[in-house]
């Protein structure tokens, strides 16, 4: 079955998906949408796709089995709830919302529409990740004591590549990731979180958001993990992202190291399993998988209500100076 697949949102992400909907065997692309309409036309033009500048209008003219919404990060909450009122499934970038409120008001949109929907964790289907999971669940290397990750990126993401980084953080674009990897890679629920954050290179070039900010969760059986994440690294970066992640647990520790794509995986015995560069179009794949199989979410929104919650908490916790629970 041919899926006809649009898009909401023509920027990094949404780009890259038009281009993976256009391409695969299982989707046509019929439509891009964005409010710039001449950067959905660059999108939509070289595969045959309608063009729009009002998500409303599209679900009214085109007849769609799935859409990806990549707005910006605020600005999830009235196209997945269009979507959902169109009876149309979603993908919607990470995080799901920048407010509890938003969140929960998806997720009864999607519940009430009885459309399937998935927030775009993609990380999960990153392959040092994915190893990391199977590892974990097997019990071979104990129960996790703490967490370890390093997400930064090059400063050209909030000053060239996201016109509207001023109205997110760095803790939304990329402790979303980290935050959730935890989440899934442990199955354990955070209880509270402190978090610091520094602003100062990027409001001096007029970018009014954090660098970076540090948050330190507890989890509900006492483990912890630490976070960073940063929007200034140089931009002579060999990779416009560095993504370290260590799992330290009762028989052993994960390392994972997404510049070199590999997984170390260190016991009595030191291991490398190796890995491959991309895996967007794998979590695209296991998006249609589950469209076409009746498989349960693989990264649902409740998940991703659950990672709203934190990061709201998080971004409490930078005015509060002080541990905020969950």
């Amino acid at each position: 079955m041919v899926r006809k697949a649009a898009v909401i949102g023509a920027g990094i992400m949404g780009s890259r998906y038009a281009a993976l909907f256009a391409k695969n065997h299982r989707t046509e692309l019929v439509a891009v949408c964005d409010l710039d309409v001449e950067r959905a036309t660059q999108n939509a033009e070289p595969f045959g796709a309608a063009v729009y500048g009002d998500y409303r209008e599209m679900f009214e003219k085109e007849s769609l089995d799935l859409v990806y919404i990549a707005t910006p990060d605020p600005y999830h909450r009235a196209p997945v709830i269009a979507a959902a009122e169109a009876g149309v499934n979603i993908l919607v970038e990470k995080p799901l919302a920048t407010t509890v409120e938003d969140a929960l008001a998806m997720w009864e949109a999607v519940k009430k529409a009885g459309v399937k929907a998935e927030v775009n964790f993609s990380n999960r289907w990153n392959p040092p990740f994915v190893v990391s999971k199977q590892v974990l669940d097997s019990g071979e290397i104990g129960e996790v004591v703490s967490i370890n990750a390093r997400l930064n990126s090059s400063i050209l993401t909030p000053t060239k590549r996201l016109p509207w980084a001023a109205q997110s953080t760095v803790a939304w674009f990329l402790h979303t990731h980290s935050i959730d990897l935890a989440t899934w890679l442990t199955n354990k629920r955070a209880v509270s979180v402190y978090a610091v954050g520094v602003k100062k290179k990027l409001v001096s070039v007029g970018v009014d958001t954090y660098d970076s900010i540090h948050a330190v969760l507890r989890y509900e059986d006492g483990s912890d993990a630490i976070f960073e994440a940063n929007w200034i690294l140089p931009e002579g970066m060999a990779g416009p992202v560095d993504f370290k992640y260590e799992v330290m647990c009762t028989e052993g520790a994960l390392y994972m190291d997404t510049h070199d794509q590999m997984i170390h995986k260190v016991t009595s015995v030191k291991r490398t399993h190796e890995t491959t560069l991309s895996w967007t179009a794998a979590r695209m794949d296991a998006y249609l998988d589950m469209l076409g199989q009746d498989r349960p979410p693989a990264a649902s929104f409740p998940d991703g209500v659950e990672n709203t919650k934190i990061l709201v908490a998080l971004h409490r916790s930078l005015e509060t100076n002080a541990v905020e629970n969950l």
